[in-house]
């Protein structure tokens, strides 16, 4: 789905409820979240509609593959609960960032997604005092925990959609935009006045107004990739 909507997969780390995406990349926008995070149970749904046509073309593989359909079921509504990072919360966080900013979103979201996980783990000691003690319960509240407090991965992809019109339009022709920032601003505040239809350059300057370094966009692409969104560009000239 990144792909489809013209995006670069930096990095998966498969996780205890699942695989995470992560990095330090370019920000993309909500509605493209939204769908990206959709697409994980999208595939779970397609799983088991392929498993119920097989049992009614061959009713026998229903006892070798009931698990892997209880599986897909419950991985499906475990990721759309809505608490960050689960799927369910980073559509949740992509649906409040078209309205809000992206913090106040993820504050939102993590205030819902910690109420869920009390609630999971609330139930996990109610299982231990009734000497029925489920241990999923219990370790899939705690690595929600460590998930509600982690830093915000969710920009994990760098979009290479731009680029490549950029570079098919430049036999047309495309405007040299020059843009002055601050040497105390950060990389994300570089990218964000960034002009998509046009190729842009960045003049760096410190307090006197002095040009102290000159990047291109492509070099603020590369910086993006490998550096903290939150590294001033002092720190790089």
């Amino acid at each position: 789905m990144g792909k489809m909507l013209g995006y670069k997969l930096n990095i998966i780390s498969l996780m205890p409820y699942g695989a995470s995406l992560s990095g330090n990349n370019v920000p993309f926008k909500a509605k493209d979240e939204v769908l990206i995070a959709v697409a994980g149970p999208v595939v779970n749904l397609l799983l088991i509609l392929l498993l119920i046509s097989l049992w009614w073309f061959f009713p026998t593989c229903y006892g070798y593959t009931q698990e892997f359909f209880l599986s897909n079921v419950s991985t499906i509504f475990f990721n759309l609960m809505p608490v960050y990072p689960l799927d369910g919360g980073r559509v949740l966080v992509g649906i409040l960032n078209i309205k809000l900013d992206r913090k106040k979103s993820l504050k939102i979201a993590r205030i819902i997604g910690g109420v869920v996980t009390i609630g999971f783990f609330a139930m996990f000691i109610i299982s231990a005092v009734k000497n029925t003690i489920n241990y999923s319960l219990g370790i899939n509240s705690f690595f929600l925990l460590i998930g509600l407090f982690s830093d915000d991965k969710s920009i994990y992809y760098i979009n290479t959609q731009n680029t490549n019109l950029k570079i098919n339009n430049l036999n047309k022709g495309l405007l040299l935009k020059s843009i002055v920032i601050s040497q105390n601003a950060t990389i994300y505040d570089a990218y964000k006045l960034l002009d998509k239809n046009n190729i842009n350059q960045i003049y760096i300057m410190d307090d006197n107004l002095k040009i102290k370094s000159l990047l291109m966009e492509i070099d603020l692409q590369k910086l993006i990739l490998s550096k903290p969104l939150d590294t001033k560009l002092s720190q790089i000239i």
